[in-house]
Parts: structure tokens; C-alpha cells; sequence
């Protein structure tokens, strides 16, 4: 149908960095998606507070602690595939590789290296309404220190509700839900204490409520749209399991987040995409600009 058209819009799954297509809508049978998916995250400054607890409000505060000058920069690129399996099923696979710096005024650490795969299927069961899952795999080489949580290393297993309504071709307005189940994982404490430690990051729900319109007249204009979401990630804390080492990583995290873009389709299977996502309030959570950019291209396969 033409509103999956829609989703090559990238929507940030905050907590994996993974993009998504968003809404209900799937590709019809035979169909794949081929793209290059592209992020990059800076942040100098964090969100910190006690919820709930009065004189601890959420603010913003410098990334590092002891240290000034920290700065935590991450990049990634990944080949996202999705085939359509039937009018109403498809598959998806989201392969990333990525590069994450972090550096104050002491010292610095640089990670480099594949991430941890998502797969995935979706199942459309209404016009306006799917149901999906997608499992991020630990399959990542990047050494899970420390110094740089970038939430690789353990499995991840995301529960959604999609709902989605197209009007016409002037635009389209999606909803989407999940609940994340975060698995334990084995760090790497060398540099710290030395050995291993085994941490279970907290259970999150995350959303996505987005949309796009394309100008009507008197232009007419169908080869591109702008585009607004809204991100929202709400964690719980995690624990240690064989150990007590405070890790940040295992702190309640939350991030609502505003994005804001364009989507050109200069070809009728050809789409690109690029937004600029602004944290509004956080906790636990960097809070710097992300840049995301997208190209897909539609092709039959059978």
C-alpha cells in the first residue's frame, strides 16, 4: 500500500539507537527494503535528578564528574533490510557499525566495531493497527567497558503495538508503543576493578508518537514531507548480580525527545530522509543533539 511509503522515516528506538519504521504499514509480498541507515549523537552535558524527591529537580549538569572537558561522541552506520513476507507480514534486520568516543581533560577511550544486530517481524492486522517484535542480539565486538555504556552487550527483547493512520498523500500520523525487556550481561572491569562483572540493565517502555504532511495546494507537492516526533524512553533501575561497583549504566534511565526532519522520495521507490532530535528532559541520560540520515531503496524480489 502506499502508506508504507511513510515509514522510511527514521525514528530513533531510544536505548538501542536503532531506527524503525514506524507505524502499522508493510511491505507487500515480495517486496525489500534495502538502507543505509546513519546516526550521529554528541553530548557535553547530562541529565541527573531524584524523581520524586523534592530539592533534587532534573537538570543538566557537565558529562563528567570529577573532571571537566568530558565530551562522549557516537556514530553509527548500518545496513537496515526488511522483506515483505505477505501483504500484512513482514521481516526486518538492522546491522549496525559503530564508533564511540569518550574524552575530558585527563584521558580519553575509543570504541570501535560492529554493534549488536536487531531482527525483527511485524504483522499488520488492521489497516491501523500492528503488532510487532525485535530481538537486538549480542553479537557486538565492542568491549563492554565502563567508561562507554552504549547499551551493547546483552539481549534485548522489544514488544510493540503500531497504529498509524495515512490521509491521502498529504500525510500520516503514527503511534507507536513497546515494552523492552533487558537481559543480564557479562561487563569487562579492567581498568577499574580488573575481572568481569555480570549487571542486568533495567526493563524500559518506549514510544514514538509521530507524523509527517506533504504541501497541498495550491503546490502539490508529492516528492517530500516534513516530518515532527516525539521519542519518549521511561526506564527502571537496574541491579548487580555478583557485585556492587554503582555502575551508571545501571541507574533509572528516561529521555523524551524531540526530532524534527524532511523526507524526499525523488523516485517512486527511492526515499531519503534526514532529522535533527533535541532532548527536552532526561534522567540518567546524556543530553546532546542527534543527527539521523536515511536512504532506502524499494525492490521486487519475487
Amino acid at each position: 500500500m502506499k502508506a508504507s511509503t511513510f515509514a522510511s522515516t527514521c525514528a530513533l528506538l531510544l536505548g538501542t539507537a536503532a531506527p524503525a519504521l514506524a507505524g502499522p504499514w508493510t511491505l507487500p509480498a515480495g517486496e525489500l527494503r534495502v538502507g543505509i541507515d546513519f546516526i550521529r549523537w554528541q553530548a557535553d552535558e547530562r541529565f541527573v535528578g531524584i524523581p520524586n524527591v523534592k530539592g533534587k529537580p532534573r537538570e543538566r549538569v557537565e558529562l563528567g564528574t570529577d573532571i571537566a572537558g568530558a565530551e562522549l561522541v557516537q556514530s553509527q552506520v548500518a545496513l537496515a533490510l526488511t522483506l515483505g513476507l505477505h501483504d500484512r507480514v513482514q521481516l526486518t534486520a538492522w546491522l549496525p557499525y559503530l564508533q564511540a568516543t569518550f574524552e575530558d581533560d585527563a584521558q580519553g577511550f575509543e570504541t570501535v566495531g560492529t554493534g549488536d544486530p536487531i531482527l525483527g517481524a511485524d504483522v499488520r492486522v488492521t489497516d491501523h493497527l500492528a503488532y510487532g517484535f525485535d530481538v537486538k542480539v549480542p553479537a557486538s565486538n565492542v568491549p563492554r567497558t565502563r567508561q562507554l555504556p552504549i547499551s551493547e552487550g546483552q539481549v534485548d527483547v522489544t514488544v510493540w503495538q503500531r497504529a498509524g493512520w495515512a490521509f491521502g498523500w498529504h500525510g500520516w500520523l503514527s503511534v507507536d508503543s513497546g515494552y523492552r525487556l533487558r537481559f543480564a550481561r557479562e561487563d569487562d572491569l579492567a581498568g577499574v576493578t580488573g575481572g568481569t562483572i555480570r549487571r542486568k540493565p533495567g526493563n524500559e517502555f518506549v514510544a514514538l508518537v509521530g507524523g509527517g504532511w506533504r504541501p497541498g495546494a495550491p503546490w502539490e507537492v508529492r516528492w517530500f514531507a516534513l516530518t515532527l516526533d516525539l521519542d519518549v524512553l521511561m526506564g527502571a533501575d537496574g541491579e548487580e548480580l555478583d557485585g556492587a561497583d554503582n555502575a551508571l549504566q545501571l541507574r533509572r534511565r528516561e529521555l523524551i525527545e524531540l526530532r524534527t526532519g524532511l523526507l524526499v522520495e525523488p523516485l517512486e521507490r527511492l526515499a531519503l530522509s534526514v532529522s535533527v532530535g533535541l532532548p527536552l528532559t532526561g534522567l540518567n541520560y546524556p543530553a546532546g543533539p542527534r543527527v539521523l540520515a536515511s536512504v532506502a531503496y524499494r525492490l521486487a524480489v519475487w
